[in-house]
């Protein structure tokens, strides 16, 4: 079947610095935007001889609109900011709730260890999740150019390695 939706949504969120020993606070809505439905060639229904070509009417619904809040923290770092200053080292933990509207409250533990923000060491776990579980992974930053690997525990997929590339400018 040949089916098609398009809406237009909105994210939006801010970042706050509590002052707290570099404790920042993080929101997010996600997919906030109108109703959308299916429509497409799909749908189309012929009615026989003598009538005019329908199409089966879908209706609206809501895209799945999404409330994220995180607390993140460099407990180790080379800054003021941080509970522990050590030059050339960072460790950083956060934690994260999310909580769509069309699903159950869940919910992310991380941290990540830094040298020289160079070497990179970050592990994880969701919280009330259907799938996903643990994760691991490092990476490395040389001359804007970064290389990440990871891997996560996504039950019935069993093992998922992940690779990223990227380049800032």
């Amino acid at each position: 079947a040949d089916l098609s939706m398009s809406s237009v949504a909105f994210d939006i969120g801010s970042n706050f610095d509590t002052g707290i020993f570099g404790m920042v606070l993080g929101m997010c809505i996600s997919n906030l935007g109108p109703d959308a439905r299916y429509m497409g060639v799909g749908l189309d229904v012929q009615e026989g001889e003598g009538h005019e070509d329908e199409q089966h009417k879908t209706e609206y619904f809501p895209i799945p609109l999404t409330f994220r809040v995180g607390l993140m923290n460099n407990i180790v770092g080379s800054d003021k900011n941080s509970a522990i200053v050590i030059p050339g080292h960072r460790f950083t933990l956060s934690m994260d709730a999310i909580n769509p509207l069309d699903y159950q409250l869940g919910g992310s533990l991380g941290m990540e260890y830094s040298w020289n923000e160079l070497f990179f060491v970050r592990g994880g776990y969701h919280l009330n999740h259907d799938t996903a579980g643990l994760t691991a992974g490092f990476g490395v930053l040389y001359n804007r150019i970064a290389l990440d690997f990871g891997w996560a525990d996504y039950a019935i997929l069993e093992n998922t390695w992940q690779l990223g590339l990227s380049f800032n400018y």
